[in-house]
Formats: structure tokens, sequence, C-alpha cells
């Protein structure tokens, strides 16, 4: 629905669609210098934290929970989500378990595409 709608905006544009991203495929993410990840699942974000440290790209993530947001950027001489958040939040749930307040995401979102 996004690839569509975008390319009903802008034909002229390059889209490449990726399954959910796992240990298996991380690779995917080394076609790009700058990672965006808005994913609602933990072990997700870990997953693309660790390989765009270890491949030394930058990372920039957004994330909401309840009624709060954060959009942060990761690499380079920066922490990284793991070492921000430690090891703990994959047993906290995403979005889906814990829900988030119905506008956030799309704020959060506006934010990740500025």
């Amino acid at each position: 629905s996004l690839k569509k709608t975008l390319l009903d905006i802008n034909p002229y544009i390059q889209i490449k669609e990726h399954p959910f991203i796992t240990a298996n495929n991380a690779n995917l993410l080394d076609d790009y210098d700058l990672v965006i990840d808005g994913s609602d699942n933990p072990t997700c974000r870990y997953i693309v934290n660790d390989h765009c440290m270890k491949t030394n790209r930058k990372l920039l993530s957004g994330a909401c929970i309840g009624w709060e947001a954060q959009v942060t950027c990761y690499g380079g001489n920066n922490l990284c989500y793991r070492c921000l958040w430690g090891n703990d939040q994959v047993s906290l749930g995403g979005c889906s378990t814990l829900g988030v307040v119905g506008m956030l995401p799309g704020l959060v979102g506006m934010l990740l595409a500025i």
C-alpha cells in the first residue's frame, strides 16, 4: 500500500520492499548508508542495531510506547540501541502488547522522514 501511494505521488522513484528483518536476512541492510528503523518489535530493533553497529552504518530509530516517543540516531561515535537500553527490552514487549496512543506512531514517522 505504501509503495503504491509513493509511486502514485512520484513515479520516478525506486522503492525496494523488504521482508521483516531477522538475524538470517539482516545483510539486506548492507545496501544502505542510513538505516531507518520504525519497527514495533524489540527483537527486530536489536537485530537491526547489532547489524548496523557491526557494519558501521548510521541507524535512525523511532519508537513509541503508550504516551512516550523517541527518535534517536545511533552509529559512528554515538551510542548504540543496546548501549542505551541494555538487553532487557525484549522482555517488555512492543506496541502490540503494551499499546500506543493512536497518533503517536504517525508523529514519530514524520520525524523520521524529516
